[in-house]
């Protein structure tokens, strides 16, 4: 059964061409279902990484930045 705004419509009585790109839209709509769930997960685990860090900062690896002194990214 495929639904849109202009009514519900029997896939089956439909053209193997319109068949065709019914199952094709299932599979997107499933794999776009399975990235939005992954994204929640990696999402979830970076928020719960970035806690992990925030709980384990010290003091004395803290970079105290001078404006005169030149900055290096490692």
């Amino acid at each position: 059964i495929y639904t849109n705004e202009s009514g519900t419509y029997d896939v089956q009585q439909l053209s193997d061409e319109a068949k065709q790109a019914f199952q094709l839209l299932l599979e997107v709509n499933n794999e776009v279902n399975g990235l939005n769930r992954r994204l929640s997960v990696l999402q979830a685990a970076g928020l719960h990484l970035n806690t992990v860090m925030q709980e384990h900062l010290d003091e004395s690896a803290l970079i105290i930045n001078d404006e005169n002194s030149e900055t290096k990214e490692d």
